[in-house]
């Protein structure tokens, strides 16, 4: 069987009053059992929501989508985000209880990540490599990210071999600081205008 890959990744900045971070979380730790399919479509549209939601506060991304003899490599790399520990903190950015901004206002950053593994000639992988046909000038642009991420709501998950989802941080006194956002480890995240 052929397939094809698509894995999207946002940076986002938050703070106190915003809720995304613990509201995908709790998705994340209360719904990682769903394994039919309906259920795999409801927790995406409910994720994507999310992040649509606070879309404005995008501030980096990453997306992929191979469809040739690559894809599975490239899919088990972007899986292999989720058992690497490079970058998330060792230490918390913030003092216990001080919430995502310090005294200076520093902003936090979390990051949200997506991937999928499609059958390669599926209606998901033909819908959504016809959303993906971007021009080169237009990829770093949020509603290009936008429009990608309404994408998910698309997909049939009988044709979805297998996908996986992670963000960072789990805690908020270990949100991203604008200077891990820097780091060489966060490079491959373009800025979004």
């Amino acid at each position: 069987m052929f397939y094809s890959v698509f894995a999207i990744e946002v940076a986002l900045t938050y703070d106190a009053q915003s809720q995304v971070r613990s509201e995908l979380r709790r998705l994340i730790s209360e719904h990682s059992h769903l394994t039919s399919y309906a259920q795999k479509a409801w927790f995406y549209s409910v994720a994507t929501d999310l992040l649509l939601r606070e879309a404005p506060f995008f501030e980096r991304g990453c997306w992929d989508y191979f469809d040739n003899e690559s894809a599975l490599d490239k899919y088990n790399e972007w899986c292999g985000g989720l058992l690497k520990e490079e970058g998330v903190r060792s230490t918390p950015s913030l003092p216990e209880g001080r919430g995502p901004y310090r005294a200076s206002g520093e902003s936090r950053y979390m990051t949200f990540t997506m991937a999928f593994l499609l059958v390669r000639g599926s209606n998901s992988d033909r819908n959504l490599a016809a959303r993906c046909n971007i021009p080169p000038s237009n990829l770093w642009r949020r509603d290009v990210f936008t429009h990608l991420l309404q994408g998910i709501r698309l997909f049939n998950f009988a044709s979805i071999r297998s996908d996986v989802v992670y963000m960072i941080p789990n805690q908020d006194d270990y949100g991203l600081t604008p200077e891990d956002m820097q780091s060489e480890k966060f490079n491959y995240l373009r800025v979004l205008v």
